[in-house]
């Protein structure tokens, strides 16, 4: 309830909300399109799981049914906007608030995907794990940085703590390498 209340409440999610469920329900992405947006009061327009790797459909589905909230892995976006700039198609789509997580954003992706929308859509970074509450780190893209070699992870969202730690569970400095622990409200209990 954490996540889902602070990213609702982030991003201003509404009864005028809908968003596309393309991840399937057995994919952690799926339980923001499902008590997210729900919980909101908004919409859930699930697609024609026959059609769901063809960016035509994708595409005609996110003009058609005005699509506010899109929340995926980014290379399902990147397949519908190729699809739009390889098929020459000019239509704008409705996304507001565009959530992209369970992979690395490729540098291009959010000023391909604000060109494709109506008016600049939130392009959002969000990251974590399953057992964190799926999302513990976000990152509103703004603009690009010439030194950067990807999208940055993010900070924590509220009631949740993100460490880079060493090998001795010691806080790394800046740009030591080392592993992500998280904390927080939003942490399962272990067993």
């Amino acid at each position: 309830m954490n996540t889902i209340y602070y990213v609702n409440k982030m991003l201003n999610i509404s009864t005028n909300d809908i968003v596309f469920g393309v991840s399937r329900l057995s994919f952690d992405l799926s339980v923001y399109d499902i008590f997210g947006i729900l919980s909101a009061g908004g919409k859930l327009f699930l697609p024609d799981e026959n059609r769901i790797a063809d960016p035509s459909y994708l595409f005609e589905t996110i003009v058609k049914q005005k699509i506010t909230v899109w929340n995926s892995v980014p290379a399902i976006m990147q397949m519908i906007l190729e699809y739009r700039e390889n098929e020459k198609r000019t239509e704008q789509f409705n996304i507001r608030c565009s959530l992209l997580s369970g992979d690395w954003i490729p540098l291009t992706l959010p000023e391909r995907l604000i060109s494709a929308c109506m008016e600049k859509t939130r392009v959002i970074s969000l990251g974590g794990a399953t057992e964190a509450a799926i999302w513990s780190i976000y990152y509103e893209y703004e603009y690009l940085f010439d030194e950067w070699k990807s999208i940055p992870y993010g900070k924590a969202l509220p009631n949740q703590e993100v460490y880079v730690l060493d090998s001795k569970k010691e806080i790394c400095p800046l740009g030591a390498v080392g592993d992500i622990f998280i904390s927080g409200i939003g942490l399962a209990k272990g067993i």
